[in-house]
């Protein structure tokens, strides 16, 4: 399969700092460095997004995803394994990322990607990335390329070819593990 984008330089992008545009396993998102929380807050910009509204962080893997939350509780371990779609859990007790990315109540969001194009993006880049939908608060949901926003476009430090699209253009499911060790979905 012929590339018509390069890694490398979206890669450069994120050791820089910068934000990318990139298809995930769900729609067209911004992405980030999940650790650097100037880049974090240059996604917000761009985005127009409060500081308090929830950004999803992407992992290639359970070995990934367990570097920042720790042990799984089995009925979520479970789940992931077996999951069909895009599966995003908010979890509690998380390490190792900034404080910009958990919610008011102590959690982040965090999904182990099914895309095989982001899991050779953050398993190159060997940290977690940000994935925001590439669109501001009221406007649609980029599912395709062309659905996203020219500022945006430009705003962006690199953007990864139209020619990948992978995503089904809904958002993930969205999980949480309640005090009673509950499954609780918040959006299916």
């Amino acid at each position: 399969m012929r590339q018509n984008y390069s890694l490398e330089k979206g890669l450069q992008a994120l050791q820089d700092g910068g934000v990318i545009l990139y298809p995930t396993d769900t729609l067209w998102s911004l992405g980030c460095d999940a650790r650097r929380e100037d880049s974090i807050e240059r996604l917000r910009q761009i985005r127009s997004l409060r500081k308090d509204e929830p950004l999803t962080v992407l992992v290639s893997d359970l070995k990934m995803l367990l570097r920042y939350v720790g042990k799984l509780h089995p009925r979520l371990e479970t789940l992931l394994l077996y999951h069909q779609r895009p599966l995003t859990v908010l979890y509690e007790g998380v390490r190792h990322l900034p404080a910009s990315l958990f919610t008011s109540d102590g959690q982040v969001a965090i999904r182990i990607t099914v895309s095989p194009f982001c899991k050779q993006l953050i398993d190159r880049f060997s940290r977690p990335l940000v994935a925001s939908a590439a669109a501001r608060p009221g406007y649609k949901l980029p599912a395709t390329f062309g659905e996203i926003q020219s500022d945006i476009i430009q705003a962006s430090d690199y953007v990864f070819a139209p020619s990948l699209e992978e995503g089904d253009g809904e958002p993930s499911v969205l999980v949480r593990l309640s005090e009673k060790a509950e499954l609780v979905f918040l959006r299916s």
